[in-house]
């Protein structure tokens, strides 16, 4: 028994629409394959059934665009298989296999052409061209983004080892070597000094070369001074000769790393995810920050400094590994677009300083360091010889405080949207200002809970301000000039680290530790009308991105 059909569709040639087709004896499709076919079809196909009945990423979409989903899939599947049933008429079963094969092939060819190209076709257009009911793919986050994935871990890690060797070199230099407040506020400068000295040669550089390598290198580089101050402390060997000049090349590396850090990013995620990636950053960062300094408490009463000035290598070395791996290609200018260096410091210079809104975060942050590097270069002496506290009392009241900076990451987005970049930026200011007042009224009986609560107001007041300003600044400049816009803003707000520095070691050899930091505290309010009297503080939103 034989029935038959005609093909006609308009693609194919005249003589294939006329063309009988009879069914073999056996049934098409053949069981097996039908079977075979819905199987598969099942398996690889529904994922385009479910976006277009709607999924988590997706709109909802009417059923019937489901089943010419599953129709365009079902076609493209016979096009693929082929079938095992059908023959036109004429081809006799009793014609040799090899022949049978070939008379079969070019009718057979039509016919699945139809079903398997211009079924698929005109099922994508009737799904695609009709505007409000296409799917419509949510934007993906960075939790999808492998390199900044990379990144992050690599430097969540790292910024937790940092707890260990900043809270273990100072109580080092505190308890064992009895540094002075002047020798500490040296201590503390020379970290700092090479932004001032480097910082614009160091973002030309940055700006001529990939980024990767340079964080690489940096990360590896402090990994092997860290080592050594380790290894000098296990040997009783450290002296505060040793550990201005250690701290003088861990600062050199850091100006690298930094610059090249804040100039990779947006050249790593899409500019419309900046501030996500800013705020996942800040998020680990800030929550290593809270275990990092109690865990570190523990490990130098328990294992001395040197171990957890080792663990703090060992997390470097494991960040510069993370980076290696990240493939995510960079573009570099051409020799032939470079310039001298000084056109392009003083380019640095000139993007800085021509957009009000830069230089005027440039000074409100430049003056905020100065007074607070002032006070935090006397904050452990005066802790452990005014207040009383020991270094298990200190990292649970940095690992406390540090909550606050968590809070700060998860919430400046939300508080940007509520209020506006521009007050969301000066909230944060202020908070951060007057949490230094904390300090200034702690008597030894309140201190742990006092110096708590400045640690928890500083960090969601500075979490609040990075965030925002830093992703206003990397959208505000193309992504050629970052490099030289971080390097200016570095030398700019960075450079008058290693001055607060050494001022608060002045202050506090001259006048004592209590003055000195009142006085420290007071100045911190001086960076509050930078942004009160300027444009940024009536940004409503970040502006577009300008123009590579």
């Amino acid at each position: 028994m034989s029935s038959t059909c005609t093909t006609s569709p308009s693609a194919t040639p005249a003589d294939s629409r006329s063309r009988l087709w009879t069914r073999s004896a056996r049934p098409f499709p053949h069981r097996l394959t039908l079977a075979s076919m819905c199987v598969d079809t099942s398996c690889i196909y529904i994922p385009p059934l479910n976006l277009c009945r709607g999924g988590p990423n997706v709109t909802p979409e009417p059923a019937r665009d489901g089943l010419l989903c599953v129709a365009a899939c079902v076609a493209g599947k016979i096009h693929a298989r082929g079938s095992r049933g059908l023959r036109p008429s004429g081809v006799s079963r009793n014609i040799p296999l090899r022949r049978r094969r070939r008379s079969m092939a070019g009718a057979r060819h039509e016919h699945f052409r139809f079903l398997g190209d211009v079924v698929p076709r005109l099922v994508g257009e009737r799904l695609y061209a009709r505007g409000p009911c296409a799917p419509r793919l949510a934007a993906p986050t960075l939790w999808h983004h492998p390199d900044f994935l990379k990144l992050w871990i690599g430097q969540s890690v790292s910024q937790f080892g940092n707890q260990f060797t900043g809270l273990a070199l100072q109580l080092f230099a505190v308890r064992v070597l009895l540094a002075t407040p002047g020798q500490m506020g040296l201590l503390g400068a020379l970290g700092t000094l090479p932004f001032l000295l480097f910082g614009l040669l160091v973002g030309v550089w940055v700006d001529r070369h990939r980024r990767r390598p340079i964080l690489i290198a940096g990360d590896f580089g402090r990994g092997l001074v860290v080592a050594s101050i380790a290894v000098l402390t296990l040997l009783s060997l450290a002296r505060m000769e040793y550990l201005y000049l250690l701290g003088f090349a861990t600062g050199i590396l850091t100006v690298f790393f930094d610059v090249s850090y804040q100039a990779y990013l947006p050249a790593l995620v899409p500019r419309d995810q900046i501030v996500e990636g800013n705020s996942k950053l800040e998020a680990t960062n800030t929550t290593a920050q809270v275990s990092g300094p109690v865990l570190a408490g523990f490990v130098i009463r328990a294992l001395g400094y040197a171990a957890a000035m080792a663990f703090d290598g060992v997390s470097f070395f494991f960040s510069a590994g993370l980076m290696a791996r990240i493939r995510k290609p960079e573009t570099v200018p051409k020799p032939s677009e470079r310039r001298s260096v000084p056109k392009e410091i003083r380019e640095g210079l000139r993007v800085v300083f021509g957009d009000r809104r830069l230089w005027s975060i440039a000074g409100c942050t430049g003056t905020s360091n100065l007074f607070s590097s002032a006070l935090f270069a006397l904050f452990v002496l005066y802790a452990v010889r005014n207040l009383g506290l020991d270094e298990v009392g200190l990292g649970i009241i940095g690992g406390l405080g540090s909550i606050g900076g968590i809070l700060g990451a998860v919430t400046a987005n939300r508080v940007a949207r509520r209020l506006g970049v521009g007050r969301a930026i000066l909230l944060g200011l202020l908070v951060g200002s007057a949490s230094s007042f904390w300090i200034v009224f702690a008597t030894p009986g309140v201190a742990f809970a006092f110096l708590t609560a400045m640690g928890f107001a500083g960090a969601l007041g500075t979490l609040w301000y990075n965030i925002n300003q830093v992703s206003l600044r990397q959208a505000l400049v193309s992504l050629r000039l970052q490099g030289r816009l971080n390097a200016t803003m570095r030398f700019l707000v960075w450079g008058t680290l290693p001055v607060g520095n050494l001022l608060g070691g002045a202050l506090g050899e001259a006048l004592g530790l209590y003055p000195a930091i009142v006085i420290a505290a007071f100045g911190g309010l001086l960076a509050i009308p930078w942004i009160l009297f300027s444009p940024v503080r009536k940004l409503v939103t970040i502006p577009p991105p300008v123009g590579e």
